[in-house]
């Protein structure tokens, strides 16, 4: 017998005399040493019972259905008390925005809970006196060109569609030279949505003008990250925490709306990051084949390569076709177009692969 079989019988050994009840005999000893080697080898039973077979100790009845509902009522009912306690206290903190206001100070709101309600109560309260306007902007089509057109058409009488950098500066000599007797006071309800996030450089510096006044809402967890600390410094905020616990009712409203979207605000954002990574040039490049690209009526959707390259000859971006062939392969490189040979004859043509819709943005936040 070897040592290590030894080791083993005797660590067996060990292991059941422990178990034994000190004082047992030899037949309760061998009786117990039968009992424990039948249990070692017997197989475990599995049961043949079903789930539907057991029977439920306590049955629901009809009677517990209606006391749980009746339980829920009433609970309904004193959570319409907490809600009330909760809004007199959002309530309270209107003196103190509004002396933030009137300050100088730019206000924004955030914490759990729709704010719509609030702030409503806040401009009607509080700025019905003042030249005061609503953005909503968790509405997908709003943009700070309306914003800005909307301000300089109602207050000043300027005409509409203009660009960004106009209305910014009728707007800062309209109110340095006095041309309205009051402030222009903004409430901007999700400051923070998806048609404004990429536009808060424009809200900027319209919140910087002297007379302008913002207070504002942010329901995003990730909101802070639109703002660097000089953003946020020149934006003036002063931040105040509302815990309304509304439910998010107006805002969700377009959501199916933003869920189509957000494919078109990723893919500008995609396309504002990549150029600004390419040199001047390149970009210039870019802008111009946007602009043949949007002003087409054809189904096509494609521009001949020689037609491209001389209109970059006339506007002095390119030199010779090499040049103009290299920086094309960057943009295809980048998935912003592709070079495909198209027609009986061959020609080479230029297909973006942007949207329209993208391109028109880009060019109109270009031009400003």
């Amino acid at each position: 017998m070897s040592a290590g079989s030894t080791v083993v019988q005797f660590q067996v050994y060990w292991f059941i005399m422990a178990a034994v009840p000190t004082g047992s005999n030899v037949s309760d000893l061998d009786a117990f040493l039968s009992n424990y080697f039948e249990a070692q080898s017997a197989k475990n039973p599995t049961s043949n019972k079903k789930l539907n077979a057991i029977k439920l100790e306590t049955q629901v009845t009809q009677l517990d259905i209606h006391r749980k509902i009746e339980e829920l009522r009433e609970s309904d009912e004193r959570h319409k008390n907490n809600f009330k306690e909760i809004n007199i206290r959002c309530k309270n903190q209107f003196p103190k925005w509004w002396g933030l206001l009137i300050n100088n100070f730019n206000v924004i709101l955030y914490g759990f809970g729709s704010k719509r309600l609030l702030l409503e109560e806040f401009k009607d309260k509080y700025l019905s006196k003042y030249h005061n306007l609503v953005v909503n902007g968790s509405d997908p089509d709003i943009t700070v060109r309306m914003i800005l057109n909307t301000i300089t058409k109602e207050l000043f009488g300027e005409s509409t569609s203009k660009p960004v950098s106009d209305c910014l500066e009728i707007i800062s000599r309209c109110l340095s030279s006095g041309t309205i007797a009051s402030d222009i006071f903004l409430v901007v309800l999700n400051i923070d949505g998806p048609s404004l996030r990429n536009s808060q450089e424009y809200l900027q510096q319209l919140a910087a003008i002297p007379g302008i006044h913002l207070i504002a809402s942010v329901d995003h967890i990730n909101a802070a990250l639109l703002w660097d600390q000089s953003k946020s410094t020149r934006f003036r905020w002063v931040w105040q925490k509302v815990d309304s616990l509304q439910p998010y009712i107006e805002e969700t409203l377009y959501k199916g709306v933003l869920a189509g979207k957000d494919s078109q605000i990723l893919a500008y954002s995609s396309l504002v990051h990549v150029l600004k990574s390419l040199p001047s040039n390149a970009q210039k490049i870019f802008r111009l084949l946007a602009k043949q690209y949007v002003a087409q009526e054809s189904s096509t959707h494609s521009i001949p390569f020689p037609e491209l390259y001389h209109l970059c000859k006339e506007e002095f971006l390119t030199t010779t076709e090499q040049t103009l062939r290299a920086q094309l392969t960057e943009f295809n490189d980048h998935d912003l177009l592709r070079i495909k040979k198209l027609g009986g004859d061959g020609v080479e043509c230029v297909c973006l692969i942007v949207g329209k819709e993208v391109l028109n943005e880009f060019l109109e936040q270009s031009e400003e």
